[in-house]
């Protein structure tokens, strides 16, 4: 199997995600053949996503309009301007960000054959 799917009982996870579909089988006495269970991809969270310079650049332009009123009203960045700020985020978020957190996507059903019980040893 591939290293990036995972496994589980229950769509959302909430179980737990398995690297390997025997391990699921053999931690689930309940499942039998036939059952549906999830499978998906799993993915390092890089957390990239989280803030942006169209953020900072949002923030900057409210807090413009607090401080100044009306005449803040115009408070804009260029699109090279944001840009930059991206790509200064990204750098900053890829040198301090917490690692080792992943998220899985992609999440489709899987019915379970007499097969995967037998490769699981079960």
């Amino acid at each position: 199997m591939s290293d990036n799917i995972v496994w589980s009982v229950d769509e959302d996870g909430a179980s737990g995600w398995e690297h390997e579909i025997g391990d699921l089988i053999l931690s689930h006495s309940e499942l039998e053949p036939g059952r549906v269970v999830f499978r998906g991809v799993c993915s390092p969270f890089t957390g990239f996503d989280l803030v942006s310079g169209d953020d900072i650049a949002e923030m900057a332009a409210e807090r413009a309009w607090d401080e100044l009123g009306e005449i803040g009203e115009n408070w804009d960045y260029s699109k090279e301007a944001i840009a930059e700020l991206d790509s200064l985020i990204t750098g900053w978020l890829g040198k301090h960000n917490p690692t080792g957190y992943l998220f899985v996507e992609m999440v489709t059903e899987y019915t379970l054959t007499k097969a995967d019980f037998e490769e699981a040893g079960a």
